[in-house]
């Protein structure tokens, strides 16, 4: 633990003035967040972080779409976004541009724009446009954490940094609530924490790999820029100038996912032409 300490000593005061004054549920909030953390017990509430991360209550019913989430304490919340943000210093840089979701000052109407400008590109030059939008079946919860270690390897992430993120995930548990009553406790060994401030730059270089790997020399090109795909976390469009080609693209990009644990809505995912 005080080795943990020595690491995020100069972030946990901007962290911790980050989450104080939330109002997202979990143990911890209300009162007055700032003065409980001027005091010497910040030491030992970050030690006790670990115990109250380890505990999930997935508040549920039959229907399938229902999801998981984290209930933080607020020295819970702390620690995972000074993790989060020294992880992003790492990884942040080498995200592609096409991926706008999680990333400060990118967001939904940067890849509409782009969108928009490769099809006017298309109806100006006569090219068509085939696109493919594929949408990933639960993905947050199909992570491989085995595998997710090894990304954050491969991205720059040392293995000090890696092991206090393994400890957020270590003996972690699950249980469900209906109607009042709560199912044992469940032990969970894959996917991301729904809720937590260091889930998406964990999934965002999780996605980023799968990206990389699966990209060819297909694309639609204007003006000498080649764009092949626009991703909004795991919301994903692929762009090719024919259909052939743009069932090769999709055929990596399943593969890719495949082999990354994810799977295809294929409910979900569409496809179309602009001609």
């Amino acid at each position: 633990m005080e080795s943990e300490w020595a690491t995020f000593h100069s972030t946990i005061v901007e962290a911790a003035a980050t989450s104080c004054g939330c109002k997202a549920a979990g143990a911890g909030c209300g009162s007055n967040p700032h003065t409980q953390w001027w005091t010497p017990e910040v030491r030992e509430a970050i030690r006790l972080k670990k115990e109250a991360y380890r505990s999930w209550l997935v508040c549920g019913s039959p229907e399938a779409a229902d999801r998981g989430i984290t209930l933080l304490s607020l020295p819970g919340k702390v620690y995972a976004r000074v993790l989060e943000k020294r992880i992003r210093s790492i990884v942040e840089p080498l995200i592609e541009e096409q991926q706008c979701r999680f990333c400060p000052g990118c967001g939904t109407k940067d890849q509409l724009f782009t969108l928009a400008g490769v099809l006017e590109g298309g109806w100006e030059f006569a090219q068509p446009v085939h696109m493919c939008f594929v949408d990933l079946e639960k993905a947050y919860d199909r992570v491989p954490r085995s595998m997710l270690w090894g990304v954050l390897q491969e991205y720059g992430v040392d293995g000090p940094l890696i092991r206090a993120v393994q400890s957020l995930y270590r003996r972690s548990r699950s249980l469900v609530q209906i109607a009042g009553c709560k199912s044992d406790s469940l032990p969970v060994r894959v996917g991301l924490h729904q809720g937590c401030p260091l889930s998406p730059v964990l999934f965002l270089t999780f996605m980023d790999r799968i990206s990389r790997r699966s990209q060819g020399v297909e694309g639609v090109e204007f003006g000498g820029q080649k764009i092949s795909s626009l991703l909004f976390a795991d919301d994903i469009v692929l762009l090719a100038p024919s259909n052939r080609d743009l069932q090769h693209m999709l055929g990596r990009f399943a593969t890719e996912c495949e082999a990354a644990g994810m799977r295809i809505s294929t409910s979900k995912s569409e496809s179309m032409v602009l001609t």
